[in-house]
């Protein structure tokens, strides 16, 4: 998404936390910070799961993961601060 500041110059507007793609990287290790829980049109109620991940250059970044059958249950009991590591097995 773009938008125009007050000297007319388009500038882009980038999300605060970006989804990881596990087709492109299926290890994903950073700190829990914290879960979301968000609702469907329908109603139905789900997980969106933010992790600190540092890139090689030790820059931060938030990262979400989207929850699930698995996930869920175990980011419900994991506390703020641990460091987690997820690996996609398909």
């Amino acid at each position: 998404m773009d938008t125009k500041n007050t000297n007319q110059e388009w500038q882009e507007i980038l999300p605060k936390s970006d989804n990881w793609d596990f087709d492109q990287n299926p290890k994903l290790e950073g700190e829990f910070v914290r879960s979301d829980e968000r609702f469907t049109k329908e109603g139905r109620k789900f997980f969106i799961h933010i992790l600190w991940v540092k890139d090689e250059n030790g820059e931060g970044k938030e990262v979400k993961v989207s929850g699930g059958t698995i996930l869920d249950p175990r980011f419900a009991n994991c506390e703020v601060g641990t460091y987690v590591k997820i690996t996609f097995l398909g």
